[in-house]
């Protein structure tokens, strides 16, 4: 951080004293005392009425994509709402002048969004904890119905490695005569035990030290294909931060592609860490649905056991984390000597680095296209039709339609071409790169999505994509819901998946009636009426920009209003027949917009408006 920023940061740093409670709090406020310092963001900025709008549209979204654990990152919004001092933030003085339609719903959005804003920020804060909330990794153990098996039974690929015999060793260490050395169980763990195993991992042949520090300790190490990596202070699992992790060489760290952890510990093994390193493997499949198991070691360097964590096969297309089975092996000393025929002691180590990634239930989807090979870190998104993978550290985002969607491929690329050849939007997705082989789109911006943080802003650029797709591309979405919205990394709100679009003329009823084209491919959940009464009547009906509108103002009024989609979720019959689905909406969002509160008639009255409101009114200029 420069000199300029350091009076800043101390500024947040004095913030963040007054309203936290522990010591590990102020350390970990301080970390981010120093983001906010160096993104010029002045805490006085938080004394006047623009101090909300600061946090919900800018800080935010910063701190979201610094801070793994929603736990942590709740207690550093809640600190800095705290600095408003009870400030009415109903009191904004808003320029919001200008005749048009438009600004009369961003009124009545902003107006509802203060009145619900407590509410809100309640049960959206109160459902977010930490990597297990209140409960002890003792407890979490404790809870786990774990099974104990043999080593060779919980990890089955070291069985298939060839018996070492006295007479011809596997060459992978330098030495076989004796263990390299091990720092003992009572060591520190992070100053002495962790550098030692690393250590010891050099003495494995062809390992080298890629560590970029010039402190002179080693934190990461290249053996063969795999890196081992100290994460100990990088919470990249799921608000967790394993002591090593090992990844392929060549992959960024994320959960996404980690291999394996290894959980180090002082002392003898206990239920804490234990607790630890199942919760690891949780977190290992919930990152990859296609993973079917997952892998963490657990040693205090004289003692091993190893955890298991494995996918149910009715589950293994979506990750639950409560239809996982949860073994562990016996301890094994890692202090015995190899003998002949059999594998024992830190053999046990060496062998696991013989393996390749499919033994530890690793797997990479093929993301190929005829310019680059994309390494998936994450998986954003995941459909019957499509699975969305983040690429280049989650920056751009990979579509891969599945092999018998040709036509979407070709209709969502038509479009993206179509936004590219308008000179693009802000807030449109852009296209960088494609595959027509292998159905891939490369695309970004990658969104956070918004959660309960929908604001006046947000609305403003949605509505600003809308008219240029409506206006200048002659195409209309049909596929407006909440999960479809989001900030980028710089917190421009973002319309995203534009799969479903098509143009506003006869051309699409006429693909519709001839079955070349679904007649409504988007979620029936914020669906117009008018698209609701189509699929009642199977009549076909020309897509008109009224229909995105209508699905906006739906989606807004879920997102402002707590607990409005669980709600939603509820009356939403998931294994119903078309007609019972759509029978279920209607019936819903009849009953919500008739509410006899100042809420539900405003927002009944916006919608009625909305769907008589002249396009051309509505989205004219902006101020």
């Amino acid at each position: 951080m420069t000199d300029d920023n350091k009076p800043l940061a101390l500024r947040w740093i004095a913030i963040f004293k007054a309203n936290t409670s522990t010591q590990s709090d102020i350390v970990n406020m301080g970390k981010v005392a120093n983001i906010l310092a160096s993104e010029k963001f002045d805490p006085e900025q938080l004394n006047d009425d623009t101090g909300v709008s600061l946090i919900d549209e800018f800080i935010s979204p910063i701190l979201k994509a610094a801070i793994p654990s929603m736990g942590v990152y709740a207690k550093f919004i809640l600190a800095l709402r705290s600095v408003l001092n009870g400030g009415d933030a109903s009191k904004s003085k808003r320029n919001l002048s200008g005749p048009s339609y438009r600004d009369e719903i961003m009124v009545q959005m902003l107006e509802m969004r203060r009145e619900l804003k407590r509410e809100l920020q309640g049960e959206f804060w109160s459902s977010r904890a930490g990597a297990l909330g209140t409960t002890s990794y003792e407890q979490y153990y404790a809870q786990k119905n774990i099974r104990t098996k043999g080593i060779d039974q919980i990890f089955p690929g070291l069985r298939s490695m060839p018996s070492i015999q006295e007479e011809h060793h596997l060459g992978t260490i330098a030495s076989h005569s004796c263990l390299p050395p091990l720092p003992g169980k009572e060591s520190s763990e992070n100053n002495e035990m962790l550098p030692g195993f690393l250590k010891a991992l050099m003495s494995l042949d062809g390992a080298e030290d890629i560590t970029s520090s010039s402190a002179g300790t080693i934190s990461k190490i290249k053996v063969g294909k795999f890196i081992v990596e100290d994460t100990h202070k990088k919470m990249y699992l799921g608000g967790c931060a394993p002591d090593l992790t090992l990844r392929l060489a060549g992959s960024p760290l994320c959960a996404f592609g980690t291999i394996a952890v290894i959980e180090l510990q002082t002392g003898s093994l206990d239920n804490k860490h234990r607790g630890k390193a199942v919760k690891y493997t949780e977190e290992l499949l919930e990152a990859n649905p296609d993973r079917l198991f997952a892998f963490c070691l657990l040693t205090n360097t004289e003692e091993l056991q190893v955890f298991r964590a494995s996918r149910t096969l009715r589950t293994s297309t979506r990750a639950s984390g409560s239809e996982f089975v949860f073994e562990c092996s016996d301890l094994v000393s890692l202090c015995e000597a190899t003998s002949a025929g059999s594998l024992q002691g830190w053999e046990y180590i060496v062998q696991m680095f013989k393996l390749d990634a499919s033994s530890f239930g690793q797997v990479a989807p093929e993301l190929t296209t005829k310019n680059e090979v994309y390494i998936a870190t994450s998986l954003l998104g995941s459909t019957k039709n499509s699975r969305v993978y983040g690429v280049k550290d989650g920056l751009k985002a990979c579509k891969q339609h599945m092999k018998n969607r040709k036509r979407s491929f070709d209709t969502e690329l038509a479009v993206l071409k179509m936004i590219a050849q308008s000179g693009g939007h802000p807030s449109l997705p852009m296209l960088l790169d494609h595959d027509e082989n292998q159905l891939l789109l490369v695309t970004e911006p990658v969104v956070t999505h918004l959660g309960g943080t929908f604001s006046f802003n947000t609305l403003k650029a949605i509505l600003d994509a809308l008219s240029h797709m409506h206006l200048k591309l002659k195409l209309v979405h049909r596929d407006i819901e909440p999960k479809h919205m989001g900030l980028d990394a710089q917190g421009v709100p973002c319309l995203i998946d534009v799969g479903s679009a098509a143009s506003m003329d006869e051309t699409t009823a006429n693909e519709i009636l001839s079955g070349a084209r679904p007649y409504y491919s988007g979620t029936l959940l914020f669906a117009s009426d008018e698209v609701l009464d189509g699929l009642e009547s199977e009549c076909v009906c020309v897509p008109k920009a009224a229909q995105d509108m209508v699905a906006l103002v739906k989606s807004a009024y879920i997102m402002v209003h707590a607990g409005a989609e669980q709600s939603l979720m509820r009356c939403f019959p998931m294994n119903g027949s078309p007609e019972e689905k759509v029978t279920a909406v209607k019936s819903f969002w009849s009953t919500e917009l008739s509410k006899e509160t100042p809420a539900g008639n405003a927002w009944r009255e916006l919608l009625m408006a909305q769907l008589q409101a002249d396009l051309g009114k509505l989205l004219r200029a902006k101020d």
